[in-house]
């Protein structure tokens, strides 16, 4: 939205060409939030675009007269004039489906950063010879007068554009005009028996579920499409300017390695996380990948998150999610009762991508990130200090484990409590009893692999700055020896990294 403008000057003239007209251009104010407009403070016309509005969280507040009470201005998508990836195969899929296949529609229906408005904006770019038209819905408008901008009257059954052309009209957040019923009924039933045949849609919505039925019948790229692959995730690193800074690259592979297992190829996870790093360390001109790796897997650098995984789910999820957390990273059991009795949760978190559905009977989370996302979200910090040693945490734990509930998960047949239930009072006890800004990674083994054996179970919690693990086996099992991974000149060398401990939850009497 801000290419090609140097300064809020230049961006008032845009925003004034696109929405109003110049003689209401002086009335268009730039405000850095909704505190400083509220104050009546806006920015200097002279204040440099770049920089601002990178963040969801930290968007430019344009107060503008006439329709519009406010726009919200954030950079998302792609520069034309930046280096990028240029996702071949999508793309190629995307207009084979539209050209070779003749279909009228194709839908894209992917979640918030998975990186939908970048593929529009390739699209135009990479096939010159189709004329493409950008059309944004809006909640609470009509999605028919939307079009009708553009020269074509869907309920109307009029279009003005010329025929001499071929017209791909590129349709973005159609979720937000999903209860417009008699809309899409218009468009994709209808309207394929009027429309010259030289027009064509791509329709873009961060989900597909509780889509008009319609929409239902037409040829879509969905999640899965979007992820990248190792190889491109790798590659988006690299950039220059775009991908890690030059200083984070030479010698520190684990530092990519780890950005590539954690985002689980969702390219709005790599983006929001590089951005933290440059913002983290930027007055930091050698930092070392034993720092760049615990701030990775620290909770300051889920920070910025909420637009890849959304906001922090209702309390009566809560259980549900703590239960995912408990066995991850292997899939959830979903019988029918717990799927009926988590129905709003699930339509919730699969809209934003945030859980995965791998058939009927299993969820699991989509990423590392997603799952330690809302780790921090469902598991509070209250403790003021955090304890002197690992054992000192572990004592203070198994003291504030809550005998009831583990009474209450009692199995008859063998009166030992569910494994479910102690995972969950150990992550719970482990939050309690530690402070906010000691990170608290499940899963260790899986973000630095090693060998499995069939009979580890192990869940593995790390303090990112005391620098503590936590090894937790069921019905024993041999302990794992991680330290190999740590040894001297490693990334994170084994004197400063490591002090481990490890508890056997056993679920059958032991002599």
């Amino acid at each position: 939205m801000t290419d090609g403008v140097d300064c809020l000057h230049g961006l008032r003239e845009w925003v004034a060409f696109q929405y109003l007209n110049h003689t209401l251009q002086d009335q268009v104010k730039f405000y850095a939030s909704p505190a400083e407009q509220r104050a009546n403070r806006p920015l200097n016309l002279d204040t440099k675009v770049d920089g601002l509005g990178l963040e969801i969280e930290h968007p430019i507040l344009v107060d503008a007269p006439f329709t519009f009470g406010s726009i919200y201005v954030c950079m998302f998508g792609l520069r034309p004039d930046a280096p990028r990836l240029e996702r071949d195969q999508l793309l190629n899929k995307i207009n084979t489906s539209l050209t070779r296949d003749l279909r009228r529609f194709v839908l894209l229906a992917a979640p918030h950063g998975s990186g939908k408005r970048s593929i529009l904006l390739l699209f135009a770019q990479r096939y010159p010879e189709l004329h493409c038209i950008d059309v944004m819905l809006m909640r609470n408008s009509s999605p028919n007068d939307a079009l009708r901008q553009h020269g074509l009257d869907i309920c109307g059954k009029e279009s003005s554009l010329s025929e001499d052309e071929q017209h791909v009209i590129l349709i973005e957040d159609a979720q937000r005009n999903y209860e417009d019923k008699a809309f899409w009924k218009a468009l994709i039933t209808e309207a394929p028996s009027w429309l010259p045949s030289n027009i064509r849609f791509i329709i873009s919505a961060s989900h597909a579920l509780e889509s008009p039925i319609e929409l239902q019948s037409i040829r879509t790229f969905g999640r899965t499409d979007f992820l990248l692959s190792d190889e491109e995730a790798r590659e988006f690193l690299a950039l220059p300017g775009v991908g890690l800074p030059e200083k984070m690259k030479d010698g520190k592979d684990k530092l990519a390695e780890l950005l590539v297992r954690e985002c689980g190829g969702l390219v709005g996870a790599l983006r929001v996380a590089v951005t933290n790093l440059s913002k983290n360390f930027r007055s930091s001109p050698t930092p070392s990948e034993s720092e760049l790796l615990s701030y990775v897997l620290s909770y300051d650098c889920l920070e910025c998150m909420e637009r890849c995984f959304c906001r922090p789910t209702q309390p009566t999820s809560s259980e549900f999610l703590m239960k995912c957390l408990a066995l991850s990273p292997n899939a959830v059991p979903l019988s029918p009762k717990i799927a009926e009795e988590n129905k709003e949760c699930f339509m919730i978190l699969k809209k934003t991508g945030v859980l995965v559905q791998e058939n009927k009977q299993l969820v699991r989370f989509s990423s590392p990130m997603a799952e330690r996302f809302y780790f921090k979200r469902l598991v509070p910090r209250f403790a003021h200090f955090d304890p002197k040693s690992v054992r000192e945490l572990i004592t203070k734990v198994l003291g504030s484990l809550s005998a009831s509930a583990l009474r209450a998960s009692v199995d008859g047949s063998h009166g030992f409590p569910d494994e479910i239930t102690f995972r969950q009072q150990l992550m719970k006890g482990i939050a309690l009893n530690t402070t906010y800004t000691c990170s608290t990674c499940p899963e260790l083994p899986r973000v630095f692999p090693v060998a499995a054996t069939d009979n580890r179970g192990v869940v593995f919690f790390v303090n990112a700055s005391q620098k503590w693990g936590l090894e937790f086996f069921v019905d024993g099992g041999n302990a794992q020896d991680y330290t190999s991974q740590f040894a001297p000149g490693d990334a994170m060398p084994r004197s400063k990294w490591m002090t481990t401990l490890s508890l056997t939850y056993a679920a059958t009497p032991r002599g």
